[in-house]
């Protein structure tokens, strides 16, 4: 059943060290206030937050849990004081009467170290928690965008686009993109993939190729592992990306995101795709992204070890694909590692919004028929295309065909149908225009290719045999011709 939330939406504005908040929205009703930051407190204490962090707790706090406590309770009771927090309060009681949740929606204006902050760790003291770890209370970061998105309707699975860049800036740790791949596709979504949840898709970090397959296919997920950063010089959220031996821009990587009209979200799981700037809102990555249309974007704020990273991703988009909000998501992403247990790092995805909806995703109710319909069709899926690796092509034909007639709309099985049918009978014309047709399910770009290519080096050897063959043949005649003119017995 899905919870009900009631929004605590409270928007803080100015520059400097003086602020005011307004609660836009409560189900205790409107409020104002101000309050003074203590800029040079909050920063030591951030920087302590974005050292590297440890894996797991120990009996005693560690100095990146201590830091986060005491920003969080500063930040708290700094900002939800006077009125404000009264409202606040009233609000989570009126919720917990009803048994609803009460999502906490920032709108967060023009000064850099306002958005920059870490308002993930808010830390109410009174009763010694983060809000952020508890599903009633999720956190939602809502910039000041253009017309909010509405909820976009998906089919099962969610197809995701997985761009992994090895261009590495000078000074930074070389980034083993197999082993990336290998943690998110097998560890960290393995099972959402075997229930046929989610379909992934590897494609190279490189502009040209994120620009090819996005064309190709109508994406619902869009997820980037590499380097980012935010540069100082052009106020600019930045990549790395492979064939180009300076970073991009993140506007740049938004221009083409921002044409996909069915991609409902974007993931960075890179250093700072979350910052941004005091002069333009936008300039961070995320930002960027949400300003061109896209309706949520989740970036990480602070570095993300490989352990935190996986945990995230899979239970992040398993509750996702199970029809939860994105919010909800990942709310219950950030428990899966907080309950690794690890210190800090549940604090540092940041998701941002531009829908209204945190639905970002409406999917068909998953019923158990469908839960069943989806493992087989990914049964069937993968056995498919391991066919056409193989060059099994009637074999593949018959189990694209099984899915065409189960769903026909199902991933590219219709597609893949037409260059297994083709090549079951042997025509080579079937390959045109479909050799960049990806083996969504389970796959590397290129798995698709390799097999494209096996099938047309086949059909080129075979004319090469037969000539071979028939040369042969007429070489036996004329010996048998001239051994018998000779007389030889």
């Amino acid at each position: 059943m899905a919870r009900e939330f009631y929004d605590f939406e409270l928007q803080i504005s100015g520059s400097g060290e003086g602020f005011k908040t307004h609660v836009l929205e409560s189900p205790a009703g409107e409020a104002t206030g101000a309050f003074t930051l203590d800029k040079t407190f909050a920063e030591n204490q951030v920087l302590k937050l974005s050292r590297t962090r440890g894996a797991t707790r120990s009996a005693a706090l560690s100095d990146q849990r201590a830091a986060a406590e005491r920003l969080g309770a500063y930040l708290y009771e700094t900002v939800f004081t006077g009125e404000v927090g009264e409202k606040l309060r009233t609000s989570a009681a009126l919720a917990e009467q009803k048994n609803f949740g009460l999502r906490l929606r920032l709108r967060l204006q023009n000064d850099r170290d306002l958005l920059n902050l870490p308002w993930e760790y808010l830390y109410d003291t009174e009763e010694g928690k983060f809000l952020v770890l508890s599903k009633w209370t999720p956190l939602v970061r809502y910039p000041d965008a253009p017309t909010p998105t509405k909820p976009l309707d998906v089919q099962l699975p969610l197809k995701i686009l997985v761009a992994i860049s090895n261009a590495v800036p000078d000074g930074a740790a070389e980034l083993d993109g197999d082993h990336e791949w290998e943690l998110l596709r097998d560890t960290a979504l393995g099972d959402a993939r075997r229930q046929g949840m989610v379909a992934l898709e590897r494609i190279s970090g490189s502009l040209s190729e994120i620009n090819s397959a996005l064309e190709r296919v109508d994406w619902d997920v869009f997820h980037y592992i590499g380097h980012s950063g935010f540069d100082r010089t052009i106020n600019e959220g930045v990549l790395w990306l492979e064939g180009s031996d300076k970073p991009i821009q993140g506007n740049d990587l938004a221009q083409l995101l921002g044409t996909q009209r069915k991609l409902g979200l974007t993931v960075f799981n890179s250093c700072e795709g979350a910052r941004a700037d005091s002069n333009d809102p936008f300039a961070g990555i995320a930002q960027s992204v949400l300003q061109k249309g896209v309706p949520a974007v989740v970036a990480m704020q602070f570095e993300i070890r490989d352990d935190a990273a996986i945990l995230f991703s899979r239970a992040f988009y398993t509750a996702l694909a199970d029809g939860q909000a994105v919010d909800e998501a990942v709310s219950s992403a950030r428990r899966a590692i907080f309950g690794a247990p690890n210190d800090v790092e549940w604090g540092t995805p940041v998701l941002f919004l531009r829908s209204e909806d945190s639905q970002i995703f409406r999917t068909d109710e998953l019923t158990p028929a469908i839960r069943t319909q989806l493992r087989d069709l990914a049964v069937w899926y993968q056995d498919a295309t391991e066919r056409m690796d193989q060059r099994r092509w009637r074999e593949a034909a018959e189990l694209f065909q099984r899915i065409v007639d189960e769903r026909p709309d199902y991933l590219d099985a219709e597609k893949q149908l037409n260059v297994a049918s083709g090549r079951s009978a042997g025509d080579p014309s079937s390959d045109r225009g479909t050799t960049k047709v990806p083996n969504l399910g389970d796959a590397d770009r290129h798995s698709g290719d390799d097999a494209d290519d096996q099938g047309t080096d086949d059909q080129k050897q075979r004319p090469q045999i037969v000539a071979i063959f028939v040369a042969v043949l007429i070489i036996v005649i004329i010996v048998l011709v001239l051994i018998g003119a000779v007389g030889i017995p």
